[in-house]
């Protein structure tokens, strides 16, 4: 893959971006693009039966990256709702904190303190979780796109 089509890679941790979308619609537009329907302009019918088998390989591929990424978003989305599940736990804590009669003051603040503090973490978690999830489903989108225009390519090619 050249790349400069390259627009981020999907790791088992996350996601590294190399360039935005727009960048990678454009170079994937005028790089695939042009070299096939050059091809398919006059070549013979073993060029025609290479391009077909070149889309098949870009569908596989999509395909498998399509994969990856719904998995990545079930991750994301497990680990929201875990988040969610964390900070409902922390803000009850805090509740009982205030409404507790029997602590002193002080050692009344330092514990709500330090329940805020993780509270603030979890939030902060959540909205990172939310973030990769809209990422994934950007991402998703895109590879369905790519997908249709290639089946699209090789329904032109197969006739």
């Amino acid at each position: 893959i050249p790349d400069k089509i390259i627009g981020q890679i999907v790791t088992m941790t996350g996601t590294v971006d190399l360039q935005s979308k727009d960048e990678v619609m454009e170079a994937l537009s005028s790089e695939v693009q042009p070299e096939q329907t050059e091809a398919l302009a006059g070549d013979t019918g073993s060029k025609r039966d290479e391009i077909i088998d070149d889309i098949k390989d870009r569908i596989i591929v999509i395909e498998s990256n399509l994969e990856t990424l719904t998995k990545n978003r079930s991750l994301y989305i497990s680990q929201n709702e875990q988040y969610q599940q964390q900070k409902q736990k922390a803000e009850e804590r805090i509740q009982k904190l205030k409404n507790d009669p029997y602590v002193n003051p002080k050692d009344s603040k330092d514990s709500i303190d330090f329940e805020e503090s993780k509270l603030k973490d979890i939030e902060d978690k959540i909205t990172g979780a939310e973030a990769k999830i809209q990422n994934a489903d950007r991402m998703i989108e895109a590879q369905m796109r790519m997908k249709e225009r290639l089946e699209g390519e090789m329904a032109k090619a197969n006739r």
